[in-house]
């Protein structure tokens, strides 16, 4: 019975466990999209696909942490040396895990998270992702155009899957439900083994630098201008292309204005456009238009719908990265500014999260912008410096066994010895986190993929969110497979016949194997490849030759580059001017409404106390006798007023830095 009450508590914390990755995944979710625009069905799917992800990437080290314990318990454990690993007896004290579960529950939590996932990624998702990208009109023309699509894109893994089929059938392997299975798991780890190659090499650089680069101020602020001078030739096209197509779209729905058919295609066109956007094209449009004798097909509006689609996804990207940019300029400006001055409460945060501002004192948040940031963000790099360069040690040497050399199975299999099963736990967790954060950093970042963008503040379209679920839940098995070859816990890298239990998920979802064509010559060439791209990504030479294409890149001393951050620099000063006149100008008016508020009460007054007078105080001349009095108080009651509420106006505004409003000649600041 206490078996039972402590094997059921255990199973009540991993759900706990799972409840705080669901939390952490909606609060991410929440930062990037936005719940009220985007449909439930693109917020759920991705919700789902992203825990999943989380899951693997949270729970695998509890399951490499069980499964040294089971070695444990069964007497056997491995012992790392200098020389050779061997099993030794066991002192039978084996320390008891965090969570000790039943042997059936992580292979049942791996079958869901394995076949949910698989079913999202190569079913689900890809048809949500056309179906939001398809010109149709009606729900069931989106559907069989993303079945369309679908179906000629996975006929090329098909065309992929038959050659692999008849390659094994010329080797001599009988075709039963297990070898099927080998073969679809194989092309799927070589797929997403040939994709981390590509990944890791360029992130396990580029994290450790940028991070570096990021403490500098001086630095980020003269590539921000350069990004912001990319992007504003950019964001014009974009919006030009948008004006365009909403101008050919309102000039059809008068054209086709009496066709029941195509106009409400058209209005469905409009509605999609900026409202303002609408306006402008239809006061400088003609009110009529003559009637083509060439009408515009379905067909022709649906190709049209779907053009629209794609070039306002395009149009709010880059809003959003000019926006995102654009402030962060502005603030490291003001910080730059703030570090030598002595005032600290003086900083202007542009882009700070309201419940920061609550939370934190403004002195606090003073240091930490002009002076602790910094330094915090060097630590950082230093940090990330040494997990790439831990990382990459351990992808070149992860082959060799005997002895090992892989750092990350040194760590993890000295650990187990000293039965240490929490720093397992950290340390796995860290250095899977870590990988995936260079793997997915890097997918944002190449220009094949620049229509997928994830934009912080609610700013990230559907189709983004949709890319970004297929990613994690396509990369992140491989990647975690990855992780248990480097740490020797896969016998089909190790070849290692001693160890006799594996992990949970290594038994449902399959080892790290590749194509029977090059299995032979992986453990050589994917480590080589590694640090070939690394050293390519170090010496920035892909920078260099797309700089040398056409493609403006970051090139210190650049003409090109330094023209872009003189551009970038006067619209940073441009948007700072227009900000602060349109601060003066709310400042302005809410005098003005103050004011000319006061001057009605003051004249409310007069007229109850004339309305008074002319009932009670009547002479015999039919003279008012208060007349002359309250038309004194009305002439002096206005200036006393206004007096009092401009002291109390200056008052108010004197630490705003508004120019204080003059009492005579006040429209000379216009």
């Amino acid at each position: 019975l206490l078996s039972f009450i402590y094997s059921q508590m255990n199973v009540a914390l991993l759900a706990v466990q799972l409840l705080f990755v669901f939390i952490i995944v909606v609060l991410i979710l929440h930062q990037y999209g936005d719940w009220q625009r985007q449909h439930f069905l693109v917020s759920f799917s991705t919700v789902v696909a992203w825990f999943l992800a989380f899951v693997i990437v949270f729970m695998l080290p509890l399951d490499v942490v069980l499964t040294f314990h089971r070695l444990c318990d069964n007497r056997e454990i491995i012992v790392n040396n200098d020389t050779n690993r061997s099993f030794v007896p066991a002192d039978g004290n084996c320390q008891s895990s965090d969570i000790d579960l039943p042997d059936n529950v992580l292979p049942i939590l791996w079958r869901f998270v394995y076949w949910t996932s698989q079913l999202l990624t190569w079913i689900i998702l890809p048809i949500m992702q056309s179906y939001s990208n398809a010109g149709e009109f009606t729900a069931l023309g989106k559907l069989k155009r993303a079945l369309i699509n679908n179906a000629l894109y996975y006929g090329t893994y098909l065309i992929v899957f038959a050659f692999l089929l008849l390659y094994a059938v010329s080797k001599g392997h009988y075709l039963n439900a297990g070898n099927l299975k080998t073969i679809c798991i194989a092309a799927s780890n070589t797929w997403g083994l040939f994709w981390l190659v590509l990944l890791l090499g360029y992130g396990l650089v580029e994290v450790p630098r940028n991070t570096w680069l990021n403490s500098k101020p001086g630095y980020t602020l003269m590539k921000l201008y350069f990004k912001l001078g990319k992007l504003m030739v950019e964001r014009n096209d974009a919006e030009e292309t948008v004006k365009e197509l909403c101008q050919q779209a309102y000039l059809l729905s008068l054209q086709n204005e009496n066709c029941s058919v195509r106009y409400p295609m058209l209005k469905v066109i409009l509605e999609k456009f900026p409202t303002s956007m609408v306006r402008a094209v239809e006061k400088k449009a003609p009110q009529t238009i003559a009637q083509s004798d060439k009408q515009s097909s379905e067909k022709m509006l649906i190709l049209f719908h779907k053009q629209v689609i794609k070039s306002l996804q395009d149009y709010n990207r880059t809003n959003a990265q000019y926006d995102a940019a654009m402030a962060n300029a502005i603030y490291l400006e003001d910080v730059e500014k703030n570090q030598q001055s002595p005032d600290t409460q003086s900083l202007i945060v542009q882009n700070q999260n309201p419940l920061i501002g609550v939370i934190c004192h403004p002195t606090i948040r003073w240091y930490f912008d002009c002076h602790l940031k910094r330094y915090l963000l060097i630590v950082l790099s230093v940090f990330c410096c040494i997990m790439s360069v831990f990382i990459v040690w351990s992808e070149m040497t992860f082959s060799n066994v005997n002895p090992p050399l892989s750092l990350a199975a040194l760590f993890v299999h000295m650990a187990a010895g000293d039965k240490n099963y929490m720093f397992i736990e950290m340390f796995s967790i860290t250095t899977i986190s870590y990988m995936c954060i260079c793997a997915y950093y890097t997918v944002f970042r190449l220009k094949v993929y620049r229509y997928y963008h994830l934009d912080s503040h609610h700013h990230t379209d559907e189709n983004s969110l949709l890319f970004s679920a297929i990613l994690l839940c396509r990369l992140t098995p491989p990647l975690c497979l990855n992780f248990l070859g480097i740490i020797h816990m896969d016998m089909h890298v190790t070849k290692d016949l001693n160890l006799q239990t594996e992990t949970a998920y290594t038994k449902l979802m399959g080892h790290l194997d590749v194509i029977e064509p090059i299995s032979s010559w992986f453990n050589i060439y994917f480590p080589m490849a590694i640090i070939l791209l690394c050293i390519f990504t170090f010496f920035r030479l892909g920078s260099r030759l797309l700089h040398f294409l056409g493609f403006e890149q970051f090139i210190v001393d650049d003409d090109i580059t330094a023209d872009l951050v003189v551009n970038g620099k006067a619209m940073v000063l441009a948007e700072r001017n227009q900000r602060k006149r349109q601060v003066d100008r709310q400042s302005r008016d809410q005098f003005w409404k103050s004011k000319l508020g006061n001057r009605n009460l003051s004249t409310q007054r007069f007229d109850r106390s004339r309305a008074s007078n002319q009932i009670h105080n009547i002479n015999s001349s039919g003279i008012f006798s208060n007349d002359r009095q309250c038309i004194i108080e009305l002439e002096e009651l206005p200036e006393n007023t206004i007096d009092d509420e401009r002291s109390r106006f200056d008052f108010n505004m004197a630490n705003y830095g508004t120019p204080q409003p003059a009492s005579t000649r006040i429209f000379e600041d216009l």
